[in-house]
């Protein structure tokens, strides 16, 4: 559809947007669903296999008022999802609850046998996963030998037989036809409960204006922005209400740290809860705080709050820190770079930041990247990162003999092998890529190139206030839906500035500055010189008035 058949069918429209709709190739019948997106169009979550086995096990639970166990994963998707579910089923009327969740450190990734003697030791019968469980076969078996009834909500990639458990719900299990496979933990846990809530509500045992589910829409934007998953369907209709959810949060944690970084609440974006908050609150369990991100999000007394986001704080400085030793590290190492992947190891490595050494190494390499620590038994507990259109779940298959364990999502995954199994799973790793290659399916490696991919080029005059507010009702924006880049060519600054030595500054108008953080460019380049910039816009709040910022990707100089 071009621009012009846009404004004919009353679209009142920038240009520039209506040229950026058609590069996004968002057709008018679309549109709705970007900027106004209904709740009432949300999929049935009984699409999802096992979920009315789950729901009778549960309608049984009300009405014996049994008391039940909630095992969330450690991460802020597992996290997010057992608010979800602590605070939904207390809105549907189930009060004896317990939940926890197993030690990045100690415990690692899945469903342990401690913890569930543990809910069997507080007297529950039942226990609800989230985010976790898919693969855990043995663990399933023991719940039922200590006498636990066993559900498990996941969303992870099914590897092996499903769990002998009562229930398995699932939307990426092999036998499910549902369209939901897109939903992080989280977002099946929220699923789950909107199926439970249809069923009592049916029932005649709760009132329907009681139930607010959407005030748990606020840590499902944490958990779906954390976990990466796509932005298309039901994840853009839940994040775009989500978001008015976050702006009116009565969590105390969530305001506080707010306040703390300088977020403003009633203009919260995707980036701010990405990339502000979320490492923050993920801090806490990558580096063994007492305090855990769970506590933040379910504070109710404000001093305790508080307190709490100074502990957060506190971990990300110390998270910073063990990434940056992990960096020099890694700098040290020889033969880094292989033909196919990288896999890496070393006992200097922190557990709880390998996951982000592994996606700083598969950006820098454009490589499946695989980072392990060696612990003093010689057991080594991994992370894995991927790229677009390759599964790193069917790698870690090719090794399966060799390793302890492993899971996780195409892109993302975690894995446990010896040390000394270490050169045998290179060999079988190796393998797989040989055997992808003679298939002619081996995923390109990205060129090296001057720009980023960008949506248009633009002038400064199109970037203007409603220009700004048609991208904002555009978003969300993240994975299937990035956010928009744009170019502008040999703009002419009014003024530059060099910001504590590492970032730039530009005054492209009396309301439109840009900045490049974080530069190791050379500023003489850009004294008395126009500019070619790649950038994304944003709002910028200072001083209570509200300026056009341009947060520079790639930049230029242009001889004038």
């Amino acid at each position: 559809m071009q621009p012009q058949e846009l404004s004919q069918k009353n679209i009142q429209a920038p240009a520039a947007i209506l040229k950026f709709l058609e590069k996004r190739k968002i057709s008018l019948d679309q549109l709705s669903e970007f900027t106004d997106p209904k709740l009432k169009t949300l999929s049935d979550p009984y699409s999802i296999v096992d979920m009315s086995k789950a729901v009778d096990r549960f309608y049984q639970g009300y009405l014996s008022q049994e008391t039940i166990g909630l095992y969330g994963d450690f991460d802020l998707d597992g996290t997010s999802g057992l608010v979800i579910l602590k605070e939904g089923l207390k809105q549907l009327g189930y009060n004896n609850l317990h939940s926890v969740q197993p030690h990045r450190i100690n415990d690692g990734y899945g469903v342990h046998n401690h913890l569930l003697a543990k809910l069997k030791e507080l007297g529950c019968a039942l226990v609800l996963t989230v985010d976790v469980g898919i693969t855990a076969q043995t663990s399933a078996k023991y719940a039922k030998e200590i006498g636990l009834d066993l559900v498990i909500t996941d969303h992870h990639q099914q590897v092996g037989e499903i769990p002998d458990a009562v229930a398995v719900v699932n939307p990426n299990r092999l036998d499910c036809s549902s369209d939901l496979k897109y939903l992080c933990g989280a977002g099946v846990a929220f699923y789950f409960i909107r199926a439970l809530s249809r069923k009592l509500t049916q029932a005649g045992l709760i009132s329907a204006d009681k139930i607010e589910l959407k005030k748990l829409l606020d840590v499902f934007c944490i958990a779906t922005l954390t976990d990466m998953v796509p932005l298309i369907k039901d994840n853009r209709t839940l994040l775009k209400h989500g978001l008015i959810s976050f702006k009116n949060t009565e969590r105390l944690g969530l305001c506080a740290l707010m306040k703390k970084l300088g977020v403003q609440t009633q203009e919260i974006s995707t980036s701010d809860i990405a990339i502000k908050l979320a490492p923050k609150l993920n801090a806490l369990s990558r580096m063994s705080s007492e305090v855990t991100p769970f506590m933040i999000l379910s504070e109710t007394d404000s001093g305790i709050a508080q307190s709490l986001v100074v502990e957060a704080l506190k971990a990300n400085d110390m998270r910073i820190g063990m990434q940056n030793d992990a960096f020099v590290e890694v700098d040290q190492i020889e033969n880094l770079n292989e033909k196919d992947f990288i896999f890496v190891t070393s006992k200097k490595f922190h557990q709880g930041v390998l996951g982000l050494i592994a996606t700083k190494l598969c950006e820098k390499y454009q490589k499946p990247t695989l980072v392990a620590t060696i612990k003093e038994n010689g057991i080594c507990v991994g992370s894995a990162r991927g790229l677009e259109g390759f599964n790193l779940v069917e790698l870690l298959q090719s090794a399966e003999s060799e390793l302890i364990r492993f899971g996780g999502h195409e892109q993302a995954a975690g894995f446990e092998f010896e040390i000394a199994k270490k050169e045998n799973i290179s060999k079988f790793f190796q393998g797989y890529f040989d055997k992808r290659e003679a298939l002619n399916s081996k995923p390109q490696e990205k060129a090296e190139a001057t720009y980023w991919e960008y949506d248009l080029d633009l002038s400064l005059n199109e970037i203007d206030d409603e220009f700004v507010e048609w991208l904002d009702k555009i978003g969300p924006y993240g994975v299937d839906h990035p956010s928009p880049l744009f170019r502008i060519k040999n703009a002419k600054p009014e003024g530059f500035q060099v910001l504590k030595e590492k970032h730039f500054k530009w005054k492209l108008a009396p309301k439109i500055e840009a900045m490049l953080f974080s530069t190791n460019k050379n500023k003489d380049e850009f004294l008395d010189t126009n500019i070619d910039l790649i950038f994304e816009v944003q709002k910028n709040y200072f001083a209570g008035k509200r300026t056009i910022q341009l947060l520079v990707k790639e930049v230029l100089p242009v001889k004038r």
